[in-house]
């Protein structure tokens, strides 16, 4: 779990920058995590992984209150994909699901999209997710 740097196309990292949290989280198929930084003197806002070993999903828990705030999804081991929900995203309030696409440049930095509504698929496959890790978002 980390970034371009230690990333290892054929699997793993050289160096891992994050820890799981808790038991592995499995809902229709797919399987994650929460994580949090090994080294804890980098605040917990900085971020989840952008590359993932074999997880399809990571969670992200408040620094203050220890709730999920954000689900990251992975396809092919890349970050595509952010479920968040609790801060205010105009149009959306906070406690209610909005969806960044992710862009990873050739340079391992992630470009995050503004913030939209998460479409009928989207809601329908990650639905129960969001729901087991976070039972009061408005989806």
């Amino acid at each position: 779990m980390g970034g371009m740097k230690h990333y290892i196309a054929e699997g793993g990292f050289s160096q891992w920058l994050y820890k799981k949290v808790g038991e592995t989280i499995t809902v229709d198929g797919m399987t994650g995590k929460v994580v949090e930084k090994i080294d804890d003197t980098i605040p917990n806002h900085a971020g989840l992984p952008l590359y993932s070993n074999t997880s399809d999903f990571y969670i992200k828990l408040s620094e203050f209150d220890s709730s999920p705030v954000q689900i990251r999804i992975f396809e092919n081991r890349k970050a595509v994909l952010d479920l968040d929900w609790d801060h205010e995203h105009k149009p959306y309030s906070k406690g209610h699901l909005h969806v960044h696409d992710l862009v990873i440049n050739a340079k391992g930095k992630i470009k995050r999209k503004n913030g939209r509504a998460a479409t009928d698929e989207e809601t329908q496959k990650y639905g129960a997710l969001i729901k087991k890790v976070a039972p009061n978002v408005q989806l």
